[in-house]
């Protein structure tokens, strides 16, 4: 028995020895500590100075632990979706890369394409339309790099106007009116609201004399304003003003139509500019000045012009075998066809065009409307038949007053 007691000892003691001492602590496991050197390799690493086991990553904008694995734990983070998302998000953000280089082809291809918006600005034409010419050229001048090179889609086109061609119209507008040799340059400034759907868009104008161009009369400034009061349109056109540095003390006239928010007695547009410079002269719409002089004339005739243009326009416009018939009036009485103009009572301006038209129809429209006989509307037949000498003269008197 004390054999085996002895026995069973030896072998506890060989484990012992084996194990250590069960007794002491384990040891502590040294963190590792963030490495300038590192910055080298991984540039996208900063150190973290509260904390100098962990790394700040410049592209995720986040900390990481280094303290474990080291230099093993910045290539576990460059592995992770995270970080390559950052990577790609950050590469893409370089928006030199997606920027011609300034070369003289480019620098031709830019002045080509601004001259192709300035062509479509001046005549009124649709960006869409744009595109699609550039596209054709492409196709037809297909040998000619720079031609290739061309790319001007609506949005693009949009934007050269706003923000090239637009910007620098204003800043020569702004050259002409600076002072010469100490004078300062005098301007007259004009505006009209216009609806635009349901939003007020009110264009600011200023004329001005020019010793190379003469006259001039440009657009300084566009913006939209749900205020159509007296207040609302001063405030508006002094903040236009103000913007381009021009001085209220130089604007020598203010032109509009004729409301009362504008030329009012007691309070207008015109009476805050005028309590700003008491040398501004009131500058009436001259057009419906000369359209209310023109009216009051007309009311003289015996025959109301107006309705006479409206009442033939009325008998064509509803019936294609009408038109096909008068057609054949004008070829029987020799004269070149063209269409009965539409009046608008509503656009004043139509009226003298629709009335010069009617003179130069005047003989197939007589003919035509004597060829009915008793189906022509009453209130034409007694012009036609009875008036026609004195009607072609209230014509040409209508005609040379409108």
């Amino acid at each position: 028995m004390q054999q085996q007691v002895r026995s069973s000892g030896r072998i506890l003691s060989q484990f012992g020895s084996c194990f250590g001492n069960m007794d002491e602590p384990p040891k502590k496991k040294r963190l590792c500590r963030y490495k300038k050197e590192w910055e080298v390799k991984q540039t996208w690493i900063k150190p973290v100075s509260s904390n100098t086991t962990k790394a700040f990553c410049t592209l995720c904008r986040r900390e990481f632990s280094v303290g474990h694995g080291g230099e093993n734990d910045l290539t576990q983070h460059a592995a992770t979706d995270m970080h390559k998302k950052a990577k790609q998000a950050k590469g893409a953000s370089n928006i030199g890369a997606f920027l011609a280089t300034s070369t003289a082809e480019n620098d031709r291809v830019a002045a080509i394409e601004a001259a192709y918006v300035y062509h479509t600005v001046k005549h009124g034409l649709s960006y869409n339309s744009t595109d699609c010419l550039v596209k054709l050229n492409g196709a037809l001048f297909s040998d000619n790099n720079v031609v290739k090179k061309l790319h001007l889609g609506r949005t693009k086109a949009e934007m050269i106007a706003m923000n090239v061609l637009g910007p620098k119209t204003v800043r020569d507008i702004l050259d002409e009116l600076s002072p010469q040799e100490g004078e300062p340059a005098y301007f007259s400034v004009s505006t009209d609201a216009s609806n635009k759907g349901n939003r007020k868009m009110f264009p600011v104008c200023v004329r001005y004399f020019s010793a190379s161009e003469g006259v001039q009369c440009k657009l300084l400034d566009f913006y939209e304003d749900c205020d159509e009061t007296a207040n609302g349109i001063h405030q508006a056109l002094m903040n236009s003003l103000k913007k381009s540095d021009l001085d209220i003390g130089h604007i020598s006239a203010y032109s509009t139509d004729n409301a009362n928010v504008n030329f009012g007695k007691h309070h207008s547009v015109y009476s805050l500019f005028s309590s700003d410079n008491d040398r501004i002269l009131k500058a009436n719409c001259p057009a419906h000045i000369a359209h209310n002089t023109c009216k009051h004339a007309c009311d003289q005739l015996s025959v109301d012009i107006e309705a006479l243009v409206l009442k033939i326009y009325s008998h064509f416009s509803v019936s294609a075998s009408r038109r096909e018939e008068l057609q054949s009036f004008f070829n029987f009485v020799d004269i070149e066809w063209h269409e009965i103009l539409r009046h608008v009572c509503t656009r004043w301006l139509s009226l003298h065009p629709a009335v010069d038209r009617l003179l130069h129809s005047w003989p197939a429209l007589v003919s035509y409307f004597r060829s009915l006989g008793e189906s022509c509307p009453v209130a034409l037949k007694k012009i036609f038949e009875n008036e026609e000498k004195q009607m072609q003269q209230r014509f040409t008197c209508a005609s040379f007053i409108t």
